[in-house]
């Protein structure tokens, strides 16, 4: 025998098709798909190759959706259609057959019936009738009673009680009797809501996209794609532009004619305690009373970072005799490696600091922070000078700083360095001793 019960093979109800929700899995794909074509996009070079890029990936992930949601239809009507064909190979009887009544059997007729009882059964599938509500069982919860004999097959059962089986002799189906549960009918669906859901979807997938680029290019001090494109936060405005080919032309020639310009051997120590050290040639003298020493960080760089969080830092000079290593310390290298270590330079402790100074440096000046001044994609970093060191082998005879001993290294245009070479001396004139031969 074969059962028929309301939302299973037989049930020829409307099938609501399934709906696919945002899992995980979808939502991070198209973030990922939004940040590697943003990312192209940068590569490109210019804002309009990022936001091209950006929007490249709303169009992608909003296509893949509406596909996945295309498959999900598709699937649903080959179910309802493989639901449907079960239904006719089980043999329900068609919607229009009339209702079967099972009266007394002939005289003689051995199969048990109900005596005085008929019993209706529906065709399978929707009920044309009108329904209405199942009655509530007697108060005394007396069983039913029937009269005559009973089918052993046959049960009968209160009107408010689950719908059980009931066999009829000589039939091979199983048909439920009772009040079966309404079906409520779909509703009618509309595309276009769909579709707007999935582009906004896209669209806040492409936000939080750009604000994780934004971030990732603001710890990074650098563009995502890594190459000379614009970055998203320069988009956006979450980030100064860098310099374009003019500006980066002025740039090359600017540092060309501001020659020669000393380096500031700038040694750091972050939160973590990772000493750091690296070479700024924008430095020189801010203020005599109080001492005051500047150096400017172009970029975000981790001396910088260094330096507001701890409050503290060294200037060594870079002398002739470690050029190379001097070089070698501006490269790089991630927060957590010190480049004392990497280049392999010997440390020294500070006096009235935390941050190190170099060993092999004939002089150092113990520094604590002042303040910073930010102009454009620059900022300008102002010490106190607490302490200065100078090796006795690099002073005069008069106690004073001896160039030749002190053999700083200075920096030129593009990659070009300069020593110190001839040195000239000559007495400034005061106005009380002009000689007024220079007009002549």
């Amino acid at each position: 025998m074969s059962e028929h019960r309301p939302g299973g093979p037989g049930h020829s109800g409307p099938v609501k098709p399934a709906t696919g929700g945002l899992s995980p899995a979808k939502v991070a794909g198209q973030a990922l798909a939004a940040v590697t074509t943003a990312g192209v996009g940068a590569a490109l070079g210019g804002a309009g190759g990022t936001v091209a890029g950006a929007a490249l990936a709303s169009v992608v992930t909003t296509i893949g959706d509406a596909v996945y949601q295309r498959s999900l239809e598709r699937t649903s009507s080959r179910v309802r259609g493989r639901v449907q064909g079960r239904r006719a190979r089980v043999g329900a009887p068609p919607a229009a057959e009339p209702p079967t009544r099972h009266a007394a059997p002939p005289a003689g007729s051995s199969s048990p019936t109900l005596t005085g009882a008929t019993v209706r059964m529906r065709p399978l599938g929707p009920d044309p009738r009108p329904r209405r509500a199942p009655e509530p069982p007697p108060a005394d919860d007396s069983p039913t009673r029937v009269n005559g004999p009973v089918d052993p097959a046959t049960r009968v059962q209160d009107p408010g009680a689950t719908p059980t089986t009931v066999t009829p002799s000589g039939a091979d189906e199983t048909t439920t009797l009772g009040v079966a549960p309404d079906t409520p009918p779909a509703e009618p669906g509309h595309p276009w809501r769909r579709y707007v859901v999935l582009v906004a979807t896209a669209l806040v997938v492409f936000l939080i996209a750009m604000v994780a680029v934004t971030g990732i290019e603001r710890a990074t001090g650098s563009p995502l794609s890594g190459g000379s494109g614009t970055s998203v936060g320069e988009v956006f405005g979450t980030r100064e532009a860098r310099p374009t080919d003019s500006v980066g032309a002025f740039y090359k020639m600017l540092t060309a004619v501001v020659v020669p310009r000393p380096i500031a051997w700038v040694g750091s120590t972050s939160e973590t305690g990772v000493d750091n050290l690296a070479p700024h040639s924008f430095f020189t003298v801010a203020c005599v009373d109080p001492p005051v020493v500047q150096f400017t960080s172009v970029g975000e760089k981790d001396s910088l970072r260094n330096v507001e969080a701890t409050g503290e830092f060294t200037v060594s000079l870079a002398p002739e005799p470690l050029f190379e290593q001097v070089n070698a310390s501006g490269t790089d290298f991630p927060p957590d490696t010190s480049e004392f270590d990497a280049v392999g330079l010997a440390r020294e402790p500070s006096l009235r600091v935390r941050p190190p100074r170099v060993a092999a440096s004939p002089a150092v000046l113990e520094c604590r922070f002042v303040q910073t001044l930010s102009l454009g994609n620059s900022t300008v970093v102002f010490g106190r000078v607490v302490h200065a060191v100078v090796d006795t082998d690099a002073l005069d005879e008069r106690g004073r700083p001896a160039i030749a001993a002190l053999a700083p290294l200075a920096r030129l245009g593009s990659d070009e360095w300069s020593t110190i070479g001839k040195v000239l001396e000559i007495t400034r004139i005061p106005h009380r001793g002009w000689p007024g031969h220079f007009g002549s």
